[in-house]
């Protein structure tokens, strides 16, 4: 789990080089000791990490694996925020609608299992994407973000807070 973790916070930070190192790791503990779901994450992991530096293909086809595996395993435990990453790497191959469907799916399993601290960054996640694509400039981009915003507010979450903030001045800025 201490392996899963910092995987996690370092996936949260954007910094593949450190996620990767510590979801390799996981898979060697899960392997070793047979814990599917956490291997399932790590595989995952592991595939956000390749994307982000630069193997956007090879890392996509890593995070379908690691999210069918996790549904084998019955269990959804991090799974709409691997959702939501999942959709923001379809956006950066340009599967604006593959990235729509899989955000959606996201959200929509957050809020059925009650995993409202990850809403907030699924919001801002869509509304990224929605801004790359016919959305653009629409209200319901700027709309979708200030919802982000809301949801981290009401939990106190600060850094998602900032992030969707952020996300939302830049969006702004393009459209000036």
């Amino acid at each position: 789990l201490a392996y899963w973790g910092m995987s996690y916070l370092h996936m949260f930070r954007r910094e593949p080089d450190l996620a990767v190192l510590w979801a390799e790791r996981e898979i060697e503990v899960c392997d070793e000791y047979m814990l599917p779901l956490l291997r399932s994450q790590g595989v995952f992991q592991v595939g956000w990490a390749t994307a982000q530096l630069g193997e956007l293909d090879l890392g996509i086809e890593q995070m379908e694996q690691g999210v069918q595996a996790i549904r084998a395993t019955g269990a959804e435990m991090g799974l709409p925020y691997f959702l939501g990453l999942l959709g923001e790497s379809y956006s950066k191959a340009q599967e604006g609608g593959k990235a729509l469907a899989m955000i959606g799916a996201a959200i929509g399993s957050a809020e059925r299992n009650g995993a409202r601290f990850q809403l907030s960054e699924l919001l801002r996640m869509r509304a990224d994407v929605l801004a790359r694509g016919q959305y653009a400039g629409s209200d319901e981009v700027e709309r979708t973000f200030r919802t982000a915003i809301e949801s981290a507010r009401n939990q106190g979450a600060v850094m998602p807070e900032l992030r969707a903030a952020t996300s939302l001045a830049g969006y702004l800025s393009e459209r000036e």
